[in-house]
């Protein structure tokens, strides 16, 4: 992976790594695209939609004539976001917009999914409630929320895993891009919200040796990019995981989960 970065600098947000992602977890997230397209939904926004991944899943098993409409502060992303929509036989748009403004305004949707949006924002609070404001009655708003803390590999011995956590935390902690270790304030934010109906669940991604070619490449792009953030020290330990990670003799999983809330 050449870059993490998306054009406007928000790290693990590039068109290459959302790609990466997005075929690692297909089987996962076409079930979940179908739970979301239960209640039938005539319009449907995409908070953050990034490159378009959710949006053009979701328009693939959706037979209906919903309206899709995206929003994402990355120009290029967006860009990229409508190219795929050119082919859909629906009516959909693709804007730039300052989700992280006080004076956004989300449009008023049946569905509105914000999937892995909050760790870049510093007004979640207030989008939270625009976005609240926008559902239509009997609407629903899904939020998905990584953790970088609910992430495992191995099998590793306890004293190099635990370097490895320490690192990454020392690095991360004090960021001021993003929240790598965000899912207890987004939960504290959900919990004491105003929505009527809250349910909440994990989703977790398992993946164990022999790996599929699409988990291989995500599992070792993840695994450099933990790397390029912790010590030496840590970082050759990782590094020696991946020497192993593709030889015929490897034993080792990974296992990551996300947060799931259903709102209404």
């Amino acid at each position: 992976m050449s870059s993490w970065y998306n054009e406007i600098g928000k790290p693990l947000s590039s068109p290459g790594w959302l790609e990466v992602h997005h075929k690692a977890k297909l089987p996962e997230r076409t079930l979940f695209a179908q739970r979301m397209l239960e209640k039938r939904p005539k319009t449907i926004v995409d908070i953050g939609c990034g490159t378009g991944l959710w949006l053009d899943l979701l328009n693939y098993n959706d037979k209906s004539d919903a309206t899709y409409i995206g929003i994402d502060s990355d120009p290029y992303s967006v860009e990229i976001a409508a190219s795929k929509a050119v082919s859909w036989n629906r009516k959909w748009d693709y804007s730039v917009k300052d989700i992280d403004s006080e004076k956004f305004n989300c449009p008023d949707a049946d569905l509105i999914i914000a999937f892995n949006v909050f760790p870049y924002l510093d007004n979640a609070r207030a989008l939270l409630s625009s976005l609240k404001k926008a559902l239509r009655p009997g609407g629903l708003l899904v939020v998905r929320q990584y953790d970088g803390a609910l992430l495992r590999f191995g099998p590793l011995d306890q004293r190099k895993r635990s370097s490895i956590e320490n690192s990454l935390q020392s690095s991360l902690l004090s960021s001021q891009q993003f929240s790598h270790f965000d899912l207890d304030r987004i939960y504290q934010l959900i919990s004491l919200s105003n929505f009527d109906s809250k349910k909440f669940e994990f989703e977790i991604y398992q993946r164990y040796s022999p790996y599929d070619k699409f988990s291989l490449e995500y599992i070792k792009n993840m695994l450099k990019w933990t790397s390029q953030n912790t010590n030496v020290y840590s970082g050759n330990y990782i590094s020696d995981f991946l020497d192993k990670i593709e030889s015929a003799e490897n034993i080792s999983y990974f296992v990551e989960f996300d947060f799931v809330a259903w709102l209404s």
